[in-house]
């Protein structure tokens, strides 16, 4: 049997932020505000079509 192995990792890029920067976090996609208070986020916002985006 072949042995098998794991993905290669690809190389993660860090970004330093200073205080008082901003920045924007669009690629997370909205923030869901639940029944009860918690908060949550759609997983697969960047896969999702225009119209998926506009129904939700």
């Amino acid at each position: 049997k072949p042995i098998l192995a794991l993905p290669a990792t690809a190389e993660e890029t860090v970004q330093s932020v200073d205080v008082n920067d901003t920045f924007k976090l669009k690629e997370l996609g909205p923030v869901v505000v639940n029944a009860d208070g918690t908060l949550s986020r759609i997983n697969n916002w960047k896969e999702m079509s225009e119209i998926e985006r506009n129904n939700v």
